[in-house]
């Protein structure tokens, strides 16, 4: 494969990953019954580590940092470590707002970085929807593909 073959490929993979933990999918399907929430955007506001993910991948997790913003607009890098040394990183951003217990986001910009090289993807912007559930510090995202991420919020000073 020519180097910019590989370069797509990876970015492409970064583009899955990044759609994966970072926004989710429009597709109808059925979502987990989850209790009334009543939440205020404050309560996400703040740096969240992915700890847990299912199905769960036969590889290593990646490094997933999501930050909320109070402004409504989140940041996310997602980091794979790749077999030829170096670490694959792909960083989005966007906007988000909570209504009942969806997570609205909007995808505005990602951008994959390769050891060698930094690609920026030029796509529309994304929107979607994301089933969440919020307890004390752990945000789950139920994706409509049944997918789930368990976020932890990072404690102050870690």
């Amino acid at each position: 494969m020519s180097r910019t073959g590989k370069c797509w490929f990876l970015l492409s993979v970064g583009l899955i990953l990044t759609n994966l933990v970072g926004c989710g999918e429009d597709k109808a399907t059925t979502k987990p019954k989850i209790a009334s929430q009543i939440v205020d955007l404050t309560e996400f506001v703040g740096m969240w580590h992915l700890n847990h993910y299912e199905p769960h991948p036969t590889t290593q997790l990646p490094t997933v940092t999501l930050m909320l913003i109070e402004d409504g607009t989140w940041q996310s890098e997602t980091k794979r470590p790749l077999t030829s040394g170096g670490y694959l990183s792909v960083q989005a951003r966007g906007r988000f707002r909570i209504e009942a217990d969806l997570i609205k986001s909007e995808t505005e910009q990602v951008t994959a970085t390769l050891p060698t090289s930094q690609l920026e993807a030029k796509t529309q912007v994304f929107q979607g929807e994301i089933t969440f559930q919020l307890e004390k510090d752990l945000l789950t995202l139920y994706y409509s593909d049944g997918s789930i991420a368990v976020y932890q919020r990072q404690k102050n000073g870690e």
